[in-house]
C-alpha cells in the first residue's frame, strides 16, 4: 500500500488508526453515559503507528475489527434514550462535552481520515 500524495498515511495506516480510535470512542461514550461528569483523558496517539505497527497490519482483518467495533458504537448510540444525548463529561483537552458532541466528533474524525484514504488511493 502506498502513502497519500502528501506523504501521509496510506489506507493501511488509516484503517488501523480508525480501528484503534473506535475503541476509544466507544469507551468514552460508555463512561459518559454511565458516570456523572465522567473524565475522558486525552489520548496521545502520536506513536501508535510505530508502537502498533500500522504498516504491518493485515488490511482485511483490521477493517473487520473496525466494522465490529463501529457496529457496537452504532448499537450503543441507537439504544440511548433521547435525554442521554445531553449527558456531560469533561474531556482532558476540550473540556465540557456531551454524548452528542462525541458522536459528532466521531463523524468529523471519519471524514478527515476518509479523505486521507481517498487521497492515498488517487
Amino acid at each position: 500500500m502506498r502513502p497519500s500524495r502528501d506523504g501521509g498515511w496510506g489506507v493501511v495506516e488509516v484503517l488501523a488508526h480508525m480501528r484503534d480510535w473506535e475503541e476509544v470512542f466507544l469507551e468514552r461514550l460508555g463512561l459518559t453515559a454511565t458516570e456523572d461528569r465522567a473524565f475522558l483523558p486525552a489520548q496521545d496517539d502520536e506513536l501508535w503507528p510505530i508502537e502498533r505497527d500500522y504498516r504491518g497490519q493485515e488490511p482485511a482483518r483490521t477493517l473487520e475489527r473496525f466494522r465490529e467495533d463501529r457496529t457496537k458504537t452504532l448499537a450503543f448510540l441507537h439504544g440511548l434514550p433521547v435525554d442521554d444525548w445531553n449527558r456531560r463529561a469533561t474531556h482532558g483537552i476540550v473540556g465540557a462535552v456531551t454524548i452528542l458532541w462525541l458522536a459528532d466528533h466521531i463523524c468529523d474524525h471519519d471524514a478527515e481520515h476518509l479523505e486521507q484514504a481517498r487521497d492515498a488511493l488517487a
